[in-house]
């Protein structure tokens, strides 16, 4: 038993001796002793494990037991647990041993805090179906023993039938979650980064956002596209060996520092070096300017608007994007959650653009961004999930707000009013949507309503000076 147990822990040799052969992908580079031991614990991993508490366990041990819910229906888990039971009674070493394995399994996977955690149960959904197997085994043993055999043939009948008939069931209620067929999503998301970009590009990535460096490693090492654009994701670069990779796969990046913001100092004349905005490291990024060329923006030395819009307005973004389809029509599930955020990364693409048009007066050029990003919003649909939900509306009700105020600035005040009516539909708090309509209601001589809107706003915001100063301009008219 012990041998059997060992066995396949053999199978990790083959780390070291595939990483020893330089592949193109060395996840971890275990060909040493000491890097394969720290591949095995999941030592660089270890900033996603949890400590836990009686509390936090408490609050991660339901969404955790839900995993088991949304692959078996609550009968099929009935009848697994059923199968322990006669498996206990009959060997009680083998159903002790894959109890503690299912059990072991849950204490590591609640404790690691990443967004798929749900695959790490396949172990403990493997044993599950093999307990479901023993139990209608288990049955057709006991019809066998105690229906006389002219009377068994029914139930072993129609046991037989139950174990074809469970696995139909299941298929056919996971199919449209599993079902990859006609998806591009995900291949369009990565032709969309890659091919925008300038010959010899450096792309710094960051997780993230249905971990982009994937993409860029299939679409240049498979289908061998884009072998000119040198790619580096951030977060491995705390790893030496992830820098000598690098410096042995890019001769020509000056990599003398490991520390992201240097690098990109000193590769700035180099190479285009490009990276994906992010509020968090806006201010890492204030001695450069960056202007927006797609998906990612290309760092440069300090320039003003002008010279931004003027470089915006040379480079065109026509992503290609085919059929948008969601793996789960109610709820959510994590490949849903990771299509809403590159929809949403698209359409901050041309919202971007839209606000540099505007903020130079190019009014339809910002217009016609602005409506590309509300269509592609438009195909999420709404209806997610709860935070993804939000995030959507979120930005949805921004867009509608830039547009809005395109459309002020034009003096089209019926389309202005419209898109700012549309965002209060959503959003019936927002400040900013009120106070813009307000304004927009007394240009067009609806100074009643223009004054019910700041009312509004102090009824909300008690203290907003600049409420206050337009209700008093208006009612002294």
């Amino acid at each position: 038993m012990a041998f059997l147990f060992l066995l396949p822990l053999t199978l990790w040799l083959y780390l070291p001796i595939r990483s020893s052969m330089h592949p193109p992908l060395n996840w971890g580079c275990p060909d040493n002793w000491q890097r394969f031991v720290e591949h095995l614990s999941a030592k660089s991993y270890q900033r996603n494990v949890v400590a836990l508490s009686i509390g936090s366990l408490k609050s991660r041990i339901i969404p955790h037991l839900g995993f088991f819910t949304h692959q078996f229906n609550i009968w099929l888990i009935f009848l697994g647990l059923l199968g322990l039971i006669f498996l206990l009674a009959k060997s009680p070493k083998l159903g002790v041993f894959l109890l503690l394995m299912a059990i072991t399994n849950m204490l590591l996977a609640i404790r690691y805090d990443i967004s798929n955690i749900e695959d790490y149960y396949i172990p403990s959904f493997l044993i599950l179906c093999l307990l479901i197997g023993y139990f209608l085994f288990s049955l057709l043993s006991l019809s066998s023993k105690l229906i006389p055999i002219p009377y068994s043939l029914i139930p072993k009948t129609a046991l037989s039938l139950l174990f074809l008939i469970l696995p139909i069931q299941q298929c056919k209620a996971n199919y449209h979650s599993s079902d990859h067929s006609d998806h591009y999503i995900a291949y369009d998301y990565g032709r969309n980064m890659l091919d925008p970009l300038r010959d010899k590009a450096l792309v710094f990535l960051e997780g993230r956002i249905d971990q982009p460096i994937f993409l860029f490693w299939y679409l240049q090492n498979i289908e061998n596209l884009r072998n000119d654009v040198a790619v580096v994701e951030i977060n491995l670069l705390p790893f030496q060996y992830y820098i000598n990779e690098l410096k042995e796969k890019y001769s020509d990046i000056n990599l003398t520092s490991p520390i992201y913001i240097q690098i990109i100092e000193n590769n700035l004349k180099n190479r285009p070096l490009y990276v994906r905005y992010d509020e968090r490291l806006m201010e890492m990024y204030k001695a450069y300017s960056l202007i927006p060329e797609g998906i990612f923006w290309r760092v440069v030395e300090k320039v003003d608007d002008k010279k931004v819009y003027e470089e915006i307005l040379t480079n065109k973004v026509d992503f290609k994007i085919r059929e948008i389809k969601f793996f789960v029509k109610e709820n959510i599930s994590l490949e849903d959650r990771g299509i809403i955020q590159i929809i949403l990364l698209y359409g901050r693409t041309f919202d971007t653009r839209g606000n540099y048009y505007a903020l130079f007066q190019q009014h339809n050029l910002a217009i016609g961004e602005f409506e590309r990003a509300i269509e592609l919003l438009n195909k999420l649909g709404m209806d997610k999930a709860k935070k993804e939900r939000e995030v959507a509306i979120a930005f949805f009700i921004s867009v509608l707000y830039h547009l809005g105020n395109t459309f002020h600035q034009q003096g089209d005040l019926d389309k202005a009013i419209f898109e700012f009516e549309k965002g209060l539909k959503l959003s019936p708090e927002n400040i900013n949507l009120h106070g813009q309509l307000g304004v927009v209601y007394f240009e067009k001589g609806l100074k009643d309503k223009a004054i019910k809107k700041f009312e509004t706003i102090l009824k909300l915001e008690p203290n907003n000076i600049q409420a206050r100063q337009n209700l008093a301009i208006l009612k002294k008219q």
